[in-house]
């Protein structure tokens, strides 16, 4: 179980004291709805990963979910110009073939 600790913050004393007494007059419970407060602020402030870390920590186990592994589905480009001489067959039907240019050609 995580470790529980009690702080404290400045509030106008009036307002604490009309807080506690309607609070009590419709049955909420302040403590709880605090914690509810701040557990809601928790999760939207702090990174998903650092959260399950802590809970790693505190020994739950519950929200953890393992990161695949990063596996290379993409295959590797072949270029034609690269990987294969040119020949008959591998022109296309539009495409004539280039000659090459003499040394002696004026």
């Amino acid at each position: 179980m995580a470790k529980k600790i009690t702080f404290s913050l400045e509030f106008d004393a009036q307002k604490l004291a009309a807080i506690r007494t309607f609070a009590a007059e419709k049955g909420v419970d302040l403590e709880a709805e605090f914690g509810a407060f701040l557990e809601k602020r928790y999760k939207q402030i702090v990174p998903k990963n650092v959260r399950q870390y802590i809970d790693g920590l505190n020994g739950n186990t519950t929200d953890f979910e393992p990161k695949p592994e990063a596996k290379c589905t993409k295959k590797p480009a072949e270029s034609d110009t690269e990987s294969r001489p040119e020949t008959e067959a591998n022109i296309t039907k539009n495409e004539a073939p280039v000659e090459p240019v003499s040394d002696n050609y004026w």
